[in-house]
């Protein structure tokens, strides 16, 4: 494996990117958001992570939606409701 490759700037700006913007300030905002709704909500809603990604793949990827990635985008959603409804109704 040649490591010359690593010393290309868009690689070094790729690992900082992975390392501070999508790991370090994910974990920043998970835990302000556990912080602000509780562990219990904050676990339910990482979720919608997949249905959120489907979404902008279209939008900013110009991908197609397909039937696939539909169903798993409303199953994902149902279960949320569903998951919520138990919550509220124990309260």
């Amino acid at each position: 494996m040649d490591v010359t490759v690593f010393k290309k700037p868009e690689i070094i700006l790729n690992f900082l990117f992975l390392g501070v913007g999508a790991s370090a300030l994910g974990f920043f905002l998970w835990n302000l958001s556990t912080k602000w709704i509780g562990a219990i909500k904050t676990s339910v809603y990482i979720y919608v992570s997949p249905v959120v990604t489907v979404v902008l793949s279209v939008v900013i990827l110009h991908e197609k939606m397909t039937f696939v990635s539909v169903t798993g985008a409303l199953l994902i959603l149902l279960g949320l409701i569903v998951s919520q409804k138990k919550i509220n109704q124990k309260k």
